[in-house]
């Protein structure tokens, strides 16, 4: 059978129902405890260690997995205090509803990060593009191998971009990757000779002048 979205490895599993960890935490004592069992690994960890001890840290624009563990996941929005604010159309606040059940076990892109209620919006990937308000606890980092990328193309470089017909030419008007840090949601936006100002969703999309480099 393939795969879910929502499969906890059985090691894993193990040792959240010893210690009441997430999947994500779980998984990151075990990586640390090397080949220790997980009634092991559980009976060595410090009373101090906690969840978040456990836990990677978010930055904007990165790649991040929405948490599988469902009941968790509610506990943590159950916690998040009600919205104070007096705005027309405010709906108290961050709420566990079926849209961000639906999509626990998927990855996405964090957005932003509110610090005021220790919550993070998460734009999915996959099957849809849905941006959905998360506890911060109830999203991990996830590898991106992108990071590991410096930007090809400087501000005022001379570019060739995908469209949907051709290549369209035009000029870098902002960079906003730069390896781990990330100031947007796409690597660069360029304004084209036709006047259109457009962002550049992959690398792959972008290219130099008659192929060539910046």
């Amino acid at each position: 059978a393939s795969a879910s979205y929502t499969d906890v490895a059985e090691d894993v599993q193990q040792l959240q129902n010893k210690t009441g960890l997430s999947s994500a935490a779980a998984e990151n004592a075990l990586s640390r405890g090397g080949s220790d069992a997980p009634a092991g690994r559980a009976a060595k960890m410090d009373a101090d260690v906690s969840e978040d001890s456990l836990r990677g840290q978010l930055q904007p624009f990165h790649r991040v997995r929405i948490l599988p563990d469902s009941i968790l996941v509610q506990e943590w929005f159950d916690r998040i205090p009600p919205c104070q604010c007096s705005r027309q159309g405010c709906a108290g606040g961050v709420h566990w509803n079926s849209r961000a059940d639906k999509h626990l076990g998927r990855e996405g892109l964090l957005l932003k990060i509110d610090t005021t209620d220790d919550t993070v919006l998460i734009e999915t990937s996959g099957p849809c593009q849905c941006q959905i308000w998360y506890p911060r606890l109830a999203v991990e980092p996830v590898f991106d191998p992108d990071l590991a990328d410096k930007p090809e193309f400087k501000v005022g470089a001379q570019v060739e971009c995908k469209m949907q017909q051709s290549w369209e030419r035009g000029a870098v008007i902002e960079v906003l990757w730069n390896g781990a840090t990330r100031q947007g949601r796409c690597p660069y936006h360029v304004k084209l000779e036709s006047g259109e100002t457009i962002v550049v969703p992959h690398v792959s999309l972008i290219r130099g002048v008659g192929g060539g480099d910046s």
